[in-house]
C-alpha cells in the first residue's frame, strides 16, 4: 500500500489493516522541512501507539528519507505527520509480506 500525506497537515492518515501480514517495512520520501513523521499501530483501531524499528528505536520524529522495518505486528498501522514547513507531500510506502501457514 502507498499512503501519501501532506507534510503541513498535522493529521494522521487513515488506519490501514495489516493483521494478516507478518512483516512490514516503511519508506519515507519527500520534502520534510521542519515536519516530522511517526508510524503508529493499533489492535482495536482506536488506541494508537508509536511503533519501533527492528533495533527497538521508536519510529517517531523522523525528518529524513529512509527505509525501516517495523518491529511490531499490529492489526492497523497509520502515519502521523506533524505540522511544519515541509512543502509538497511526504510519501510513505508500506510494504507487507504474508505469513506462511503450514
Amino acid at each position: 500500500r502507498v499512503i501519501a500525506v501532506a507534510a503541513a497537515g498535522g493529521d494522521p492518515s487513515p488506519g490501514l489493516e495489516f493483521g494478516q501480514w507478518a512483516d512490514a517495512s516503511v519508506q519515507f520520501a519527500g520534502t520534510f522541512g521542519t515536519s516530522t513523521v511517526s508510524i503508529e499501530g493499533s489492535n482495536d483501531g482506536t488506541n494508537w501507539a508509536v511503533l519501533n524499528d527492528a533495533q527497538g528505536n521508536a519510529l517517531s520524529g523522523v525528518n529524513t528519507a529512509k527505509i525501516e522495518q517495523i518491529l511490531e505486528s499490529t492489526r492497523y498501522k497509520r502515519v502521523v505527520v506533524s505540522a511544519g514547513t515541509g512543502n509538497g507531500t511526504i510519501t510513505f510506502f508500506l510494504l507487507r509480506s504474508q505469513m506462511l501457514r503450514v
